[in-house]
């Protein structure tokens, strides 16, 4: 029983991903910046595989002029090779500080912040800006302002933005104030941007639906590694004015293919577990997890969670290997909450004591959660374990989950060390045994996410491709795939379908098949199997989706408004009623189409006053030919009242949208 109920948790919160528990204690080494007994640093990053790390400091860490100003280097942890950073193209030293730096997947670009004005020519704003450094060829340009004139924008200037580079190096997402954008308060506010380096572009990521307002109140955006997927901070009342409870800040969610927002508890499912998260949230580098922060039913405070967005399953991170709950602050800050590609592992910092025993040094340590295992270990320790005598803040998670950059004032966690001031850290948590994850698509098009692809024509060949990763840093070994159709038809056993060999740590490898397009809703289970370097047994399996024939698809709905009972087909001014008696509006849905329609939901607003959309209902799933129906009750108000009601579905890419207007006169 016990391992059947784990494999199913396994298939819940990771998509079938298998693992077995690292048993190593982990070592802890301080990056010696080689300057006397003094460190003097502030933040760091590292890039995904723990190599490359980036250091900020005012010391004179490379010889020449170090001008006494704060400059980032990178530094290759393996070979103690260092470079800096906070250099202009042509290496002119930046003549004023820089921080917070944020690295590529493979260390190559740097993004920082800076007050240097010789970093770039024709800097003569007098402002902080935001700059990216190419390692390699040495290049430095600073991102420029989302709008004309640029010198002339009060931006990027009074606190420090955010912002985080893509994993590929090509995206960089930050906020900013706006002086031309204005809320319905006429206050200015943040709003969060995305530069595209390859084609030197800016896209405002933070757009709000009502044109009342044109700001959104929107900051502490991060982005998938492929750049895809941006998460940011956001007011519901600008954003996605129909989720609308109040002057709430929420999780909000872009995907730059469809240049949609929503808000990460669009879902039904989503929605009715979390509500709206009140904290910042981060995505994994995958796009497939959402880290937040949020006071949930039953909590006494802020705790971490993470959604998985594929199964809607939300794990609570802030939790001890016990599911004993945090008694004391986490980080509200997503820049602080750091994730390993696949969002198996969670790193953030608390001030907690119950998370680990013996946990008795009265500060904030540093904390890794693996979400399978349902495991949580301090990491700001000594190599022997000792907790540190001091504050520890967290700067990175390798992609593999096995290195955690940290700085610290504690002085126990390596020997002899003589430092009044913070250090920078490395905790090995050594080798994370091999982990497999697998995706299938069908003439490239992905099949994860039900009903899947529309493949118009039933009979016709096509090609599947099956991607299996190994999330470990060792090697999984005899690799192989295998595949049973559970629908229209039901295959009798899973078949198998390629072998894959040794797949290294972090590799990806491919293979394909050929099959034939069936009519109707496909439904298969695709698996993958093999050995970790022990010869333990590691598995992973995920649904796969297509719709066959898909030319005889409809998909459509038609919303009917009863006011008080009566159809008053969209005539103003409508009845006469009187001012405070009971309003009941009856909203009637109806799937005209031949497939269910899911997340079907229905808002509603007053055409007078603030005009916000509010969510009246959402139904989980709606068949072909029903009709569903809920009511609002309010008050009539003073005036010639217009009701205006929408209902909203999707299916794959298609908007399935129908609207109506209702009247009365209150007097």
């Amino acid at each position: 029983m016990k391992i059947a109920k784990f494999l199913n948790k396994v298939l819940l919160l990771t998509g079938g991903m298998a693992v077995a528990v690292n048993s190593m204690a982990g070592i802890t080494t301080r990056i010696d910046l080689g300057v006397d007994n003094t460190q003097g640093i502030h933040f760091g990053g590292m890039s995904s595989s723990g190599e490359i790390l980036a250091l900020t400091t005012h010391l004179p860490i490379l010889p020449g002029n170090n001008n006494g100003k704060t400059h980032i280097y990178v530094q290759n942890k393996l070979t103690g090779e260092r470079k800096r950073v906070t250099v202009s193209t042509d290496g002119a030293l930046a003549n004023s500080h820089s921080s917070y730096p944020s690295l590529s997947s493979d260390g190559r670009y740097v993004v920082f912040n800076s007050d240097a004005d010789n970093l770039v020519s024709d800097d003569t704003n007098g402002l902080r800006d935001i700059f990216i450094h190419d390692v390699e060829t040495k290049e430095t340009i600073r991102i420029p302002p989302p709008f004309q004139p640029a010198d002339l924008a009060d931006v990027l200037l009074h606190s420090v933005p955010s912002y985080t580079i893509s994993g590929n190096g090509r995206y960089i997402v930050y906020d900013t104030p706006h002086l031309g954008y204005r809320n319905i308060d006429g206050r200015i506010t943040n709003e969060v941007y995305l530069y595209d380096r390859v084609e030197g572009e800016t896209t405002r990521v933070s757009t709000p639906i009502d044109q009342a307002s044109e700001s959104t109140f929107s900051n502490r955006p991060s982005i998938s590694n492929d750049g895809r997927y941006i998460v940011f901070s956001g007011d519901s009342r600008y954003l996605k004015s129909e989720n609308y409870r109040g002057a709430v800040l929420s999780a909000f969610i872009y995907d730059q293919n469809s240049g949609k927002t929503t808000a990460i508890t669009e879902n039904v499912n989503t929605y009715q577990k979390i509500g709206f998260p009140t904290g910042a949230a981060t995505i994994s580098g995958d796009g497939r997890h959402i880290a937040f922060t949020s006071r949930l039913s039953g909590d006494n405070q802020n705790n971490v969670y993470v959604l998985d967005r594929d199964t809607d399953a939300v794990s609570k991170i802030s939790v001890s290997s016990t599911g004993e709950q945090t008694n004391s602050h986490v980080t509200s800050d997503p820049q602080l909450l750091k994730f390993s590609d696949n969002g198996r592992f969670v790193a953030y910092w608390s001030l907690a004591t119950n998370l680990v025993s013996d946990d008795t040094n009265g500060v904030r340590d540093i904390f890794v959660r693996d979400i399978v295992l349902e495991e949580t270990t301090r990491v700001s320790v000594a190599s022997d374990g000792t907790q540190g005598n001091n504050e520890s803040t967290l700067y990175a998670l390798s992609d593999d989950g096995r290195y955690i950059f940290f700085g610290s004032f504690a002085n126990n966690l390596v020997p002899d060390d003589k430092t009044s001031t913070a250090d920078y850290f490395i905790h090995d948590r050594g080798p994370i045994t091999a982990t497999l994850s697998i995706t299938a698509s069908i003439d490239a098009q992905p099949t994860l996410t039900e009903p899947g692809p529309p493949l118009p024509d039933s009979g016709s060949p096509a090609t599947w491709k099956y991607t299996v990763k190994n999330h470990g840093s060792e090697p999984a070994m005899n690799v192989r795939v295998f595949a049973k159709a559970l629908q229209p038809v039901t295959d009798q056993k899973f078949t198998f379908l390629c072998g894959l060999g040794e797949i290294a740590g972090g590799a990806s490898v491919s293979c394909n098949s050929e099959s034939l397009v069936v009519n109707g809703n496909f439904k298969a289970i695709i698996s993958t199997q093999g050995f970790d370097k022990n010869g333990g047994r590691i598995k992973a399996g995920a649904a796969a989706y297509y719709i066959g024939g898909f030319d005889a698809v409809t998909f459509s709905l038609e919303l009917d408004v009863l006011l008080n009972g009566a159809d008053n087909d969209n005539i103003a001014p409508g009845d006469v009623l009187t001012v405070g008696e009971t309003v009941n509006f009856i909203y009637n849905v109806t799937n005209t189409g031949t497939v269910a329609l899911t997340n079907v939901r229905v808002f509603d607003r007053t055409r007078t006053g603030n005009g916000f959309w509010r969510r009246a209902c959402v139904f989980a799933s709606v068949a072909a030919g029903e009709t569903v129906r809920c009511t609002r009750e309010m008050p009539a108000e003073s005036g010639n009242i217009q009701r205006q009601v929408s209902v909203q579905s999707s299916y794959l890419s298609n908007v399935i949208k129908d609207g109506e207007f209702s009247y009365y006169t209150g007097q």
